[in-house]
């Protein structure tokens, strides 16, 4: 009877611990990656990700307000990414990146797409071919083209300075710029995050700040104003001769609208504008996707990355095939895009960019939580078998001392 009882205990016991290792393994092996159409939008965001619409983050201009796309919550502040919109300082929304937005936080960034300031394009603003917008006119009220600079300037500040409301490292912030908002992202790569501007002279120079970008990135973007700007709307760029789509929203005529001057009348405020004119040593790492027959020339980013590469400061161009212009390629250049804000703000999905020794990353987390269940697994098999081993000893105990009974049974 002694034996069966112990026989049956063993029995029950493997059975129970070799099924708790498969049950442990499912829970934790559901983590690496995360696929999400291109198609998101706020109303159709991916699992887990939380949109906080409509945040103003200068209390001073009701109008600029910008949508935090948040990933799941994490014990592990994520890296944050600033998307800027494009539309040739005239038109275009924080909305405009939504898809983009909604995609880095299935990715595990912490996404914010901003408005800013814009020239008010009166009557002049006109459909294009394809849905495009056409300033077919100089626009009605010009604003100073430092004014977008400083709106995303204090709009990366804010959620800096929010960092622990949003759930991320202050220290692991980039910027996306594209088209006009390329623009936009090359300024602050080149001038930071505080400058001294002054809109009446329209000047700017970079100012002192303990804040700073680890890395942007443009699609499509402008970074030498004086040899982009005599192009004239109605009139097609090199590389794009046949092509409705060229005769885009992002003429280059709306800078000229934007500082109410032309380049011939103002080349100092196009050169100062370039964000080309303000590379030093101390830039932030830039990388640049443009298509090889589109809008933008190709010299724009060439000419960038060669002056970035004479001071030593990290940069990259890639061309993709064809005439699609910045998020019209954003399928083509999505992967590599997160390759960038990967290397320099790290992988949300695994380990936290951090050498601290006190944090422990998701992946040696969960080693943890495996080894811990063998180890408690070992010592109950080894209880097991020493519980049995007192059971048999016993039981001949007894027989030694009952003979009788021994050859009764």
């Amino acid at each position: 009877m002694t034996m069966k009882i112990a026989r049956n205990f063993v029995l029950f016991l493997v059975l129970g611990l070799l099924g708790y290792p498969q049950v442990s393994g499912a829970q934790i092996s559901d983590a690496p990656g995360v696929t999400v159409p291109s198609t998101s939008s706020p109303t159709t965001l991916p699992t887990g990700v939380t949109l906080r619409s409509g945040i103003s983050y200068d209390s001073s201009s009701p109008s600029d307000l910008l949508d935090a796309y948040l990933p799941k919550p994490s014990e592990v502040p994520a890296p944050a990414v600033v998307l800027i919109h494009g539309g040739g300082w005239v038109s275009g929304s924080r909305t405009d990146l939504s898809s983009e937005a909604a995609r880095f936080a299935a990715a595990g960034f912490a996404a914010f797409t901003i408005d800013y300031r814009l020239e008010d394009p009166g009557d002049c603003l006109k459909q294009g071919p394809e849905g495009s917008d056409l300033l077919v006119c100089p626009a009605a009220n010009p604003i100073p083209w430092v004014d977008p600079i400083e709106d995303a300037q204090t709009a990366v500040m804010y959620v800096i300075d929010n960092a622990s409301d949003f759930n991320i490292n202050p220290k692991r912030v980039g910027v996306l710029g594209a088209s006009a908002g390329g623009w936009i992202a090359g300024m602050l790569a080149t001038i930071g995050l505080a400058s001294n501007a002054d809109a009446q002279a329209e000047t700017i120079s970079p100012a002192p700040s303990t804040a700073r970008l680890q890395v942007a990135v443009t699609w499509s973007g402008i970074f030498d104003l004086t040899t982009l700007s005599p192009t004239k709307v109605g009139q097609l760029p090199s590389g794009c001769a046949g092509d409705a789509n060229c005769i885009d929203k992002f003429a280059p005529t709306g800078f000229d609208d934007l500082t109410g001057c032309t380049l011939q009348q103002c080349p100092q405020d196009f050169s100062e504008a370039s964000p080309v004119t303000h590379v030093t040593n101390k830039n932030t790492p830039l990388y640049m996707f443009n298509s090889a027959q589109e809008l933008v020339p190709v010299a724009q980013p060439q000419e960038m990355a060669a002056a970035l590469s004479k001071v030593g400061v990290a940069n990259n161009v890639v061309i993709l095939p064809g005439e699609q212009h910045a998020q019209e390629y954003f399928d083509q250049a999505w992967d590599q895009t997160l390759a960038y804000f990967t290397q320099y703000l790290g992988n949300p999905l695994e380990s936290p960019p951090t050498t601290s020794p006190s944090a422990t990353s998701p992946r040696q987390s969960n080693t943890t939580k495996t080894t811990i269940p063998w180890l408690l697994i070992g010592a109950g098999v080894l209880g097991a078998f020493a519980l049995v081993g007192i059971m048999l000893i016993v039981a001949r105990s007894r027989r030694s001392k009952n003979p009788h009974r021994q050859h009764k049974d």
